[in-house]
């Protein structure tokens, strides 16, 4: 069983529903134009909605206007922030360094080009002004927790992992040298999750914060991945073994095993001449609630989600531990020389829809993260040892992976010749050297040269994978002008055919290898599906992931019927708590089939009781609480 790591108020876990604040008269000059009767207003509105927690953000030019000071009104003005916010009984995590907002950087005056992470001084400035907040506030029975920045990169600068974590621990340190209590983002968005190598690398930070806090704002041409996108992020984030709040979105990540959610923001701003929505004009529209005080559409959510949450016992329930996971290379995240394969962000992409693809199958997936290889240690050149596959992992998926590296190849055909099963699709330029051993067939490509298959690109079964039948048809729009779309021209060896394409060439291929097996797709399926648009509408490769499900002999708790609706669920004492997702823009229905005795199902937010087959409106959800016999 799998624990999420929440969060603690009063020694009991807490989920994080809130938002992101600046007040609706001011924005980011809420400190110089302070008018705590109404802050405290919609403080009372937050509450209303059933929020326990908003981030607040120090506008850092107001609060340390000249080098070696700190604002004492301003610090007195936070002070009486943080007492409105206990009096209606909402807790804050302040942001330091703001820096980034909506657009615009709002640097300090005084900073000239000194860089904020390595320069001396500036760092002695930073780590003043931190302690001075601190040591302010800490004791405010309404503090949540801090947070370094407000997206650091952007303000800041990309930088090298080594001054980043160096920057972090300075601040943190700070910060611990007078409040251990409460834990510490960076508030850098995490975004080399998705691929972006700012040098905010996560799992070195993930050593110096207590939580890491994705900021997702990507965009897509498919709705149902980009409908998965925060779920995917909240389980990428909690592989670094920290607690995951999604510090910015408009969406909920509690099944995904998040630790909160924070929309943004609390509200439309009236403020067209004031920058920076004066030049980001979108910026003044993304509150949950109009610049009047009206709840909008989503703040009913958050105020139907927060109901949910609070009949919930946290700590009497836990996610399944996967059994499965995604393999993550480690040049997503580490520069090798005179790599040439995939980007870190096209890497990031194919694990996206990997994970996409699973959930759609039903398919409970964690991430596996390959250990990196020291360069340029002329005194460790033998290199690493054996690589240590994740324990209990009965499928490992690597989905169009050009490059890892040899000992991870020879680790998987270990891996399988011990009674597991591995997925792994064709990427050209494959950095591969044990493909017949792994995969049981000979390669007929020519180098420097990509087999690209005609367009449209069907692939039919030829004999049963699991449950899925011979005759199967699976079809593809192919890329005509990239190398990626290149396929891998094979001869089976020891490995049997198990899908060709409609020239007869091999497409899909089983390996029975020692007590387990390889399947190797020797065309990039992964990429074809994230280079469609609307791929997912049609696309029918999730019946493929399915079909490993079951040769890895995983079967959920709680199941459903269709691709577009996840089914995420939660065990308890006696009761599993099972969240059935609509991320179509299209009604659905689906039947939930649980693989235990159901004495009852209840509709957990009414009390009602419930059948298992559910009709869903568009991107709506259903929480139903399903009690067992023990």
């Amino acid at each position: 069983m799998g624990t999420i790591r929440y969060l603690q108020k009063d020694g009991r876990p807490r989920y994080l529903v809130g938002v992101n604040y600046w007040a609706r008269h001011a924005g980011p000059l809420m400190w110089r134009d302070w008018r705590p009767e109404r802050v405290r207003a919609e403080l009372c509105e937050m509450r209303g909605l059933g929020m326990n927690v908003c981030r607040s953000f120090l506008y850092t030019p107001d609060f340390m206007p000249a080098p070696d000071t700190v604002d004492p009104v301003m610090l007195e003005r936070l002070a009486e922030f943080l007492a409105l916010c206990d009096e209606v009984g909402i807790d804050t995590i302040p942001t330091f360094f703001v820096g980034h907002m909506s657009g615009e950087n709002w640097d300090l005056p005084w900073r000239g080009s000194r860089d904020l992470y390595t320069d001396p001084w500036m760092l002695q400035q930073e780590a003043l002004y931190v302690q001075a907040v601190v040591r302010r506030v800490h004791r405010a029975p309404a503090l949540a927790g801090w947070l370094l920045s407000n997206e650091v990169p952007l303000y800041g600068g990309d930088t090298d992992a080594a001054s980043a974590v160096r920057w972090a621990e300075r601040l943190a340190a700070s910060i611990r040298e007078v409040d251990h209590t409460h834990p510490i983002g960076v508030g850098d968005g995490a975004w080399p999750l998705l691929g972006n190598n700012n040098g905010f690398a996560l799992e070195p930070l993930a050593k110096v914060a207590d939580l890491i806090g994705p900021h997702i704002y990507a965009t897509g041409s498919d709705a149902l991945r980009h409908s998965l996108l925060p779920a995917w992020s909240i389980t990428a984030a909690s592989g670094y073994g920290l607690p995951a709040i999604l510090e910015e979105f408009g969406c909920s990540v509690f099944a995904a095993g998040g630790a909160g959610t924070l929309g943004w923001c609390f509200a439309d701003f009236d403020l067209p001449t004031q920058r920076p929505y004066a030049h980001h004009a979108f910026e003044l529209l993304f509150g949950v609630t109009t610049a009047n005080g009206e709840p909008k559409p989503a703040a009913e959510e958050i105020a139907r989600f927060a109901r949910a949450i609070e009949r919930i016992d946290l700590s009497a329930y836990r996610l399944s531990e996967p059994a499965a996971y995604l393999i993550e290379p480690s040049s997503m995240r580490h520069a090798y020389p005179f790599y040439g394969w995939l980007s870190p962000g096209a890497i990031a992409q194919m694990l996206h829809e990997a994970f996409t693809l699973s959930r759609q199958a039903r398919l409970d997936v964690g991430v596996w993260r390959e250990p990196a290889i020291a360069c340029n240690c002329p005194e460790d050149i033998a290199g690493p040892g054996a690589v240590a596959l994740p324990a209990g992992a009965r499928l490992l998926i690597a989905p169009h992976m050009a490059h890892l590296n040899a000992p991870t190849w020879e680790a998987l055909a270990a891996y399988a010749r011990s009674g597991g099963t591995v997925y792994l699709s064709y990427a050209q330029g494959w950095s591969i050297h044990n493909l017949e051993a792994l995969t049981g067939c000979q390669h007929h490509l020519r180098y420097g040269l990509a087999d690209i298959p005609a367009s449209p690109l069907e692939i039919t079964l030829r004999r049963p994978l699991a449950s899925l039948p011979a005759g199967t048809r699976l079809h593809y729009e192919v890329p005509q002008g990239q190398a990626r779309s290149g396929y891998c021209p094979v001869q089976p060896v020891a490995a049997e055919v198990v899908a060709v394409d409609g020239e007869g060439h091999p497409a899909i291929l089983e390996h029975r290898l020692g007590a387990g097996r390889v399947i190797f797709c020797a065309f990039p399926l992964e990429h074809y599906i994230a280079q469609a648009h609307e791929a997912h509408r049609s696309d029918s490769t999730w019946r493929l992931y399915h079909a490993l499900r079951e040769l890895a002999g995983l079967t959920p708790l709680v199941d459903g019927d269709n691709p577009f609706v996840e089914v995420r669920y939660l065990e308890g004492p006696g009761d599993c708590l099972v969240w059935a997702i609509n991320h179509s823009w299209q009604p659905q229905q689906v039947t939930l089939r649980a693989h235990f005795s159901v004495l009852e199902a209840r509709d957990l937010e009414t009390g009602a009781e419930a059948m298992l087959e559910l009709s869903l409106p568009k991107k709506q959800v259903r929480v139903l609480r399903l009690l067992s016999p023990s």
